[in-house]
């Protein structure tokens, strides 16, 4: 769980964190579907985590938008 990780180990206080972990577990749940192998599950996982992270990095805090943001960049970047 790389995706996880990546997560976990951002530095963020604990309500941002779990705000970035139910945005991204959301916007996996939307997208998910799309990927079929292992590889590309996992690399988009991890694509998908680094998008959530840097969208909060950035200042967005509410779940909802950074879940319909990270949904937008990742398929604008991976359609």
């Amino acid at each position: 769980m790389k995706a996880r990780q990546f997560i976990s180990e951002a530095h963020f206080n604990a309500s941002t964190r779990k705000g970035v972990e139910r945005a991204f577990d959301k916007a996996w749940a939307i997208v998910g579907k799309n990927y079929r192998s292992p590889l590309a599950i996992e690399a988009a996982r991890l694509k998908l985590a680094n998008i959530v992270v840097n969208l909060a990095r950035e200042g967005e805090r509410d779940a909802d938008r950074l879940t319909d943001r990270a949904i937008r960049t990742l398929l604008v970047d991976d359609p």
